[in-house]
């Protein structure tokens, strides 16, 4: 389905597709804002790498953001079917630099203190326990 949506909009987008390291952080180095728009994350690895590299992002309202990040905060949201708003959001932080600069601060701040590697691995390792205990099958055993 995505291959679909980015071919019919080739004249419009760049898809990049997997990108290395070092692409990704020249990519980074060079951009102003991170949009993402997904439908659906688990974990939004997408957001926290441009997050750690100092960058905006606005990101569609989606329910792991949500729970991980405060809106207007450490980043801005949008309606994920709404893509007036998606360009309201972008206008936003192209003309308002200091807010820019603040949101991406926060967004820094917050990766780099609360999902380091061993913090995330740590909250899979819960969820599995938590999901484990909950399973008659493993408490039986």
């Amino acid at each position: 389905m995505i291959n679909r949506k980015i071919k019919s909009l080739k004249d419009h987008i760049l898809s990049l597709g997997w990108l290395n390291n070092v692409k990704r952080n020249t990519i980074f180095s060079i951009a102003d804002i991170v949009v993402m728009p997904s439908f659906l994350e688990y974990f939004p690895y997408s957001i926290l790498e441009p997050m750690i590299s100092r960058l905006p992002v606005i990101s569609s309202e989606i329910d792991c953001v949500k729970e991980l990040l405060v809106e207007n905060n450490d980043c801005l949201l949008y309606e994920t079917n709404n893509p007036g708003e998606l360009a309201d959001k972008i206008s936003f932080l192209i003309n308002h630099p200091e807010q820019k600069k603040i949101i991406a601060h926060h967004a820094y701040s917050k990766v780099k203190n609360n999902f380091q590697w061993r913090t995330i691995s740590r909250m899979y390792i819960d969820m599995y326990n938590h999901v484990l205990q909950d399973n008659p099958i493993y408490k039986a055993i």
